[in-house]
């Protein structure tokens, strides 16, 4: 009886949690080719930081506001990418510090990212919180 609930328990944590990896396939010959993978969320890049998002369905526009922009939707424009199937774009900025930031889903739908820790950001509401000094490289 544990092991049945252990394994409840451990299939419902991983299948609850949110996928931090998106793996695009197509078939090829009668078998399943993995064409891309493509990790979610920001990550160190020379010279900045690189966001991969994937919004929920409906989304047309995309943007990322925080500390490195004084908070202005309107500046760091994420762009899709269909072959990946992620909305991406990057901001330049040292790699010193944190960064609290949001993502902007049709200009008005301010979201956190799921796979980072968040903070309250002073309104009711949370920042996701993203350090540039521990970050992998």
């Amino acid at each position: 009886m544990l092991r049945v609930l252990l394994f409840v328990f451990f299939t419902c944590l991983h299948s609850c949690s949110p996928v931090r990896e998106i793996i695009v396939k197509k078939k090829e010959g009668g078998r399943t080719v993995v064409v891309a993978r493509t990790v979610l969320g920001p990550a160190l890049v020379p010279g900045g930081v690189r966001f991969r998002v994937s919004p929920p369905a409906g989304t047309y526009s995309l943007t990322v506001a925080g500390t490195f922009n004084q908070w202005d939707p309107t500046v760091s424009i994420l762009t899709n990418n269909p072959r990946l199937r992620v909305w991406e774009g990057m901001v330049i900025m040292p790699h010193k510090g944190k960064i609290h930031f949001k993502y902007i889903r049709n200009g008005r739908d301010w979201m956190v990212d799921p796979y980072l820790e968040t903070v309250a950001d002073g309104y009711g509401g949370k920042n996701s919180v993203f350090n540039l000094e521990t970050a992998p490289r």
